[in-house]
């Protein structure tokens, strides 16, 4: 393997968690990029994140004071109506008038990620599509969708824009510029049962393996896909290990 600074890196293997398009780009071998670039469904983005500093957590009148939503993320969506409304829009192409909104509250369960006194704060809201219809540019309307969410957990927590002091967005653009998350897609492949379980990214890469002998992929474009909980980093690891215990003959074979 060669950095970008010029530096050689041998390894037995390499596991990358970057896209798989990107993996295949690194690689420069056409004839797979090629495959990849034409089968993988990298979709039209997913949704966009505001982050903030804040002097308080949302305070929800509906929990009676209870701590209890903060120990998980918080669906704040005002009906099964404006999810499926949200997503047509998004289908669209236009962004949502009523995002649903995933509020992360992490600081309330680890003190040490925010000062003294203060929360941090992510709003991860959907749906937000890449490209947009309508002639929209998203650094016109960044502001516009960034004080939507907000308003949205207003809505569920009266008074908690009022804590706000630092704000961070996250647009689908910014998510692939930022992150390197293609399109804006933080779960790299469209969840679609065409790309899950023994499908993802395609058939010929679902076992982590890769043509490329040392080779191994893993992160959210393999089974089971995105989130922050390390499947398939714990599965890609358990296959990466298992191939390094096999002799060095039969691998070669393999």
């Amino acid at each position: 393997m060669v950095t970008a600074g010029g530096d050689r890196l041998r390894s037995r293997a390499v596991l990358a968690g970057c896209h798989v398009l990107t993996t295949f780009a690194l690689l420069g071998d056409e004839r797979w990029l090629d495959r990849v670039r034409r089968a993988v469904r990298v979709g039209n983005g997913l949704g966009m994140a505001v982050r903030l500093g804040t002097r308080d957590l949302p305070r929800y009148p509906a929990a009676d004071g209870s701590d209890a939503p903060y120990s998980a993320m918080q669906l704040l969506a005002p009906s099964r109506t404006a999810l499926r409304r949200a997503y047509g829009e998004f289908a669209a192409g236009r962004t949502p008038t009523e995002p649903a909104v995933l509020a992360m509250t992490f600081s309330a369960l680890d003190p040490g990620l925010a000062p003294a006194g203060r929360h941090s704060v992510t709003l991860w809201a959907q749906w937000h599509p890449y490209e947009l219809a309508g002639g929209e540019r998203w650094d016109q309307i960044r502001d516009r969708e960034a004080e939507r969410i907000v308003e949205q957990v207003e809505k569920a927590a009266p008074g908690f824009a009022s804590t706000i002091e630092r704000v961070h967005v996250q647009t689908p653009v910014d998510l692939e510029r930022e992150l390197g998350l293609l399109r804006g897609n933080v779960m790299h492949v469209e969840m679609g049962l065409d790309a899950m379980f023994s499908l993802r990214p395609l058939p010929e890469l679902a076992g982590y393996r890769t043509p490329v002998p040392g080779l191994y992929l893993t992160g959210a474009s393999t089974h089971p896909g995105g989130g922050v909980f390390g499947a398939s980093g714990r599965s890609a690891a358990a296959v990466l290990a298992r191939d390094l215990r096999r002799p060095r003959w039969l691998r070669r074979r393999w």
